[in-house]
């Protein structure tokens, strides 16, 4: 099963806040991924992944460090890019970590990141129920006033 998603990336020694980051395309075909970008397409077997390392740098992101010997491939689900501005998909780049993961043949570590798939969960509860009150309030002041 073919799935694509579409990501900021970059291969090189490290990541810094100055790094020039790549649009591209990643679909990942059974044990393989195919990065497409404008200009080039790249295609790379799970077996050439050493370790996959979730990772947080700078406190800014989450991204996926793919270790491939000499150098490191990093990218992240993109929910929208300006530019070099990035505004990363937090449960996407998750999900692609655990896919990568398996097809992986070194380690996966998260690297002191913690899925935090139930804290949004809760945040958006708490949310929903703090707008229904609103509403009611509301619609109980309208009545009140007729």
């Amino acid at each position: 099963m073919n799935e694509t998603f579409p990501i900021f990336y970059n291969a090189g020694p490290e990541l810094t806040l100055r790094t020039k980051g790549q649009k591209a395309s990643l679909s990942l075909n059974g044990s393989s991924i195919t990065l497409s970008g404008p200009t080039e397409s790249l295609t790379l077997s799970g077996q050439q992944f050493y370790g996959i390392t979730l990772a947080r740098p700078h406190k800014v992101g989450t991204v996926i460090k793919i270790d491939m010997g000499n150098e490191y491939l990093f990218l992240a689900v993109r929910r929208l890019a300006i530019g070099q501005f990035v505004i990363i998909n937090y449960v996407s780049t998750m999900r692609l970590f655990e896919k990568l993961s398996a097809v992986s043949a070194g380690p996966s570590t998260t690297s002191g990141v913690k899925p935090r798939y139930s804290r949004a969960r809760k945040r958006l509860v708490l949310w929903s129920f703090a707008l229904a009150i609103v509403l009611v309030a509301v619609a109980m002041k309208s009545i009140g006033n007729q």
